[in-house]
């Protein structure tokens, strides 16, 4: 493999745990000197807080990406709950495959997205947020090939949705 892919990699993968860890820290109670000092931000990417709808009610089901349908409550349609319903967010294990990227149309500069993981880890759909961004299928088959440790709800693996913002000429920079 030459050097230059392996070392676009390497650094993906970097910021990607990084942002992971980040965002397992974030949501513990933190004392000392350490609460004091602000997490510092990624360079590629960071992690960004689910903002739920304005609900009078509190939200008794999770989510279901746009393109599920909810005909019945016995649906085989999985369930993905929203980062502030988990006791433990998902975290990235491997790489997303920046060379996916290569020679692909995206017009935004940043991107938001909604990744919908199983609780086996897989990313199940990715959703585009926002702007529109052009053809962002290369950037769907990136995220879906990455793998991550699944979010934890109750003490249990759980389906989940996880939005995250994406700076793409520093991503596409790596290619």
């Amino acid at each position: 493999m030459p050097a230059k892919p392996a070392l676009a990699a390497l650094a993906l993968s970097a910021l990607l745990h990084a942002g992971g860890l980040w965002g397992w820290r974030a949501s513990s109670p933190q004392t000392g000197p350490a609460a004091a000092t602000p997490p510092t931000q990624p360079l590629l990417g960071r992690f960004v807080a689910a903002t739920p709808p304005p609900s009078t009610a509190p939200a008794a089901q999770p989510a279901q990406p746009a393109g599920a349908s909810s005909t019945s409550s016995t649906s085989a349609d999985p369930a993905y709950w929203p980062a502030e319903a988990l006791q433990q967010l998902p975290l990235p294990v491997s790489a997303p495959d920046v060379a996916l990227l290569e020679g692909s149309e995206l017009s935004a500069e940043r991107l938001r997205l909604r990744l919908y993981i199983s609780a086996t880890g897989a990313v199940d759909e990715v959703e585009v947020l926002g702007a529109e961004a052009g053809d962002v299928q290369p950037l769907r088959r990136m995220f879906q090939r990455t793998r991550f440790l699944p979010a934890r709800r109750g003490g249990q693996e759980v389906a989940s949705q996880m939005d995250i913002e994406i700076e793409l000429s520093e991503l596409l920079r790596v290619i």
